[in-house]
């Protein structure tokens, strides 16, 4: 039970503002029509928001941020609030991606706070987490994932609030290099993931499941098939007009 696809593209800092709207252009004049139940969400780097939000705003395609603090206001030097994001026209956000766990020592307490600061914005997170490659050959994996999962939705218990969040499982050993193309494996973590939300919530309710880590031309299709996943979070391959397109085709040819 799932509320609909997501592919959102993270285009990290690969990109100047000139070439952000420049790969936007050629992404909107070739993405394929798609129908209201997929979203394809863009997420430039900051300083890119406003000119890609208005390269896309009569399309369909969605606008998203890479990170958000977790203060709406204040004396927080080189952060972005999610009250500036929202009041930019925002609708997504990344939160606890990998990179930003790693080189911004974010813990899961860090996590929460800014999940419940997307929320209390109206933005929609993208919940991300996953394993290492030394805790996936330690067996670790559904432990990390519980805890981490755990961690970042601590004092929520409402499906009202886990259902308006999207749940992104990204193995941190796959990252930027080889996808974990073991779909099967993936879908076990969408089954502990469909738990452990249950299991918070007391209740069954709606929610999207979506995977990152190498997503790319080459592994696409095998992952759209899967019932169990939602959509995907692509790195590097968003950046090429060509492969962000085919990625997107191949979940809309298995819708």
């Amino acid at each position: 039970m799932h509320r609909e696809r997501t592919i959102i593209g993270n285009w990290k800092a690969f990109l100047t503002i000139p070439q952000a709207e420049a790969l936007t252009r050629h992404l909107v004049a070739g993405m394929p029509a798609f129908p209201d139940g997929m979203q394809v969400v863009l997420a430039p780097s900051f300083e890119a928001l406003t000119e890609i939000k208005e390269e896309i705003t009569t399309t369909p395609l969605k606008l998203g941020a890479q990170d958000l603090f977790w203060e709406d206001q204040g004396s927080f030097t080189g952060e972005v609030s999610g009250r500036a994001l929202a009041a930019l026209g925002i609708e997504y956000v990344l939160v606890g991606h990998s990179e930003r766990r790693q080189f911004g020592y974010e813990t899961d307490g860090i996590v929460n706070k800014k999940l419940v600061a997307a929320l209390r914005n109206n933005l929609t997170p993208v919940f991300l987490f996953g394993e290492t490659r030394i805790e996936r050959d330690e067996g670790k994996t559904e432990e990390v994932i519980t805890r981490q999962v755990a961690g970042g939705l601590s004092g929520m218990e409402s499906d009202e609030l886990l259902s308006k969040i999207i749940y992104a499982y990204e193995p941190v050993w796959a990252v930027g290099g080889k996808a974990a193309n073991d779909v099967a494996a993936t879908e076990a973590i969408a089954r502990l993931t469909r738990e452990l939300l249950f299991e918070k919530a007391k209740k069954e309710f709606a929610y999207t499941f979506i995977y990152g880590g190498s997503v790319d031309t080459t592994n696409a299709a095998s992952i759209a098939r899967s019932s169990l996943i939602h959509g995907a979070v692509v790195g590097r391959a968003s950046v090429d007009p060509a492969a962000f397109i085919s990625i997107v085709q191949a979940f809309l040819s298995s819708a």
